[in-house]
């Protein structure tokens, strides 16, 4: 790559956490970023094997964000609907830049 060129950038899915949930319960999830163009909210979804293996099942996109230079706070609401999930991931979809700080996550039924 020569100086002054730039790489075309491909969405990056980055996992920040893995956590039990299951089919029914609803999530409340926030989290304060800031960043340049959209990030993808996604929860990635798990099944347990026989051998107690993790076998991804589903990923849900929760949400397209558009960010901005300032810090922001953004809130979401879910609710697990695939049958058999028994851990899933809360994943953040950026393909330029993005800061975050205190995700949280909390179930209810």
């Amino acid at each position: 790559m020569q100086g002054g060129e730039r790489l075309d950038r491909q969405l990056l899915p980055l996992e920040l956490c893995e956590f039990a949930a299951s089919t029914g319960e609803r999530l409340h999830i926030e989290f304060w970023a800031k960043g340049e163009k959209l990030v993808s909210v996604m929860l990635f979804q798990y099944r347990k094997t026989s051998e107690g293996n993790l076998q991804f099942v589903k990923t849900d996109s929760l949400a397209a964000v558009e960010l901005s230079p300032a810090w922001k706070r953004y809130t979401s609401d879910h609710e697990v609907t695939t049958e058999q999930v028994e851990q899933v991931g809360l994943a953040f979809g950026v393909n330029e830049a993005l800061v975050l700080d205190d995700v949280e996550v909390t179930k209810s039924r």
